[in-house]
């Protein structure tokens, strides 16, 4: 199984890959938070 990390904007997705099952999952990033990164 794979699970595959990426920073789409600023959503935060997860997408989970198995044989012919998939499924990706976001979640909003605060703003505060990239703010600090300095994105």
């Amino acid at each position: 199984m794979d699970i595959v990390t990426e920073f789409i904007g600023k959503h935060h997705c997860t997408s989970y890959k198995h044989k012919n099952y998939r499924s990706t999952s976001c979640t909003a990033f605060p703003t505060d938070h990239l703010k600090k990164k300095g994105t």
